[in-house]
């Protein structure tokens, strides 16, 4: 099966389908959450079909997109007039708890648990000396864990939040679009630019947090939206302008706190923005 696009309408979702059975086409519905940080935004529908009619499929998918009042598509809809239309159109009403645990897979929640579980122990146990970036820099330790777990240490209760709520956003979108092998692959790759740009950049590796791979992630999200638009990876333009703003504010040090890990969400940025240009190029 070959993903034609995705669509956050249903309605003509199952319009495009119709018109497609009535070809003897066969397209499949699939209903995800949508993560994404558009404004107005409930629910997204990917479209698949077998590899045999993919060009076809997609040539269809190119005419009814750039019009899909077209009467030929609503003639379908009555035609077939389908009992096993997959989708429903909800009200919206979802728990609090529900909300919070479909916006992403295990390897969103396992960070975000594993983050609060390192601010917990910190009060107890020295435990930043366990996991700051090594002295020597990443080519003179072998204790490569560390070229990682500064991400994991935070200073403060709003430097947590902070992070975790983007953190829960962003790459809950990245692991229920692509995958959580990809968006484990995303945050070592993020991490691992941001921290040892930082330690060069400083001198020094008394940072952490994982704002870095946070800026990996606002980056990738923006630039992979623009560059495949009719997919649901994306992050709002407003959104993304408050995240360089706050880079910047950074750098001016007009912010009320200093020793802020400038240069690692500088470069996690950039590494994100990489990589959404390697996804996005990458064959379907």
């Amino acid at each position: 099966m070959h993903l034609i696009a995705t669509i956050n309408n249903p309605r003509a979702a199952q319009a495009f389908v119709d018109y497609m059975q009535l070809k003897s086409i066969e397209v499949k519905l699939k209903p995800i959450e949508s993560n994404s940080l558009e404004p107005g935004s409930e629910m997204s529908i990917e479209l698949w079909v077998d590899e045999a009619c993919y060009q076809q499929s997609v040539s269809e998918w190119m005419h009814f997109s750039q019009n899909p009042q077209d009467k030929k598509y609503l003639d379908a809809s009555w035609q077939r007039n389908s009992a096993d239309n997959p989708l429903t159109y909800r009200s919206g009403g979802k728990s609090l708890t529900k909300s919070w645990f479909s916006q992403g897979g295990w390897v969103t929640h396992g960070m975000v648990a594993l983050c609060v579980i390192v601010f917990v122990l910190s009060f107890f146990f020295n435990i930043f000396i366990m996991l700051v970036f090594p002295a020597q820099g990443i080519f003179g330790s072998v204790e490569v864990w560390r070229w990682f777990t500064p991400a994991l240490y935070h200073f403060g209760l709003l430097h947590i939040v902070f992070n975790l709520l983007w953190w829960r956003m962003l790459a809950g979108l990245l692991e229920k679009h692509f995958s959580p092998s990809l968006l484990i692959l995303f945050t070592l790759f993020a991490a691992v630019i941001s921290n040892f740009a930082q330690f060069v950049v400083s001198g020094h590796n008394q940072f952490g947090g994982l704002s870095g791979v946070v800026y990996a992630l606002m980056g990738f999200c923006w630039l992979y939206g623009r560059l495949k638009p009719e997919q649901s990876v994306k992050l709002a333009d407003p959104l993304f302008v408050f995240g360089l703003i706050w880079l910047v504010m950074g750098y001016t040090k007009v912010l009320l706190w200093s020793n802020i890990a400038n240069t690692a969400h500088l470069s996690g940025l950039l590494a994100g923005l990489a990589f959404a240009v390697v996804i996005a190029r990458k064959p379907a």
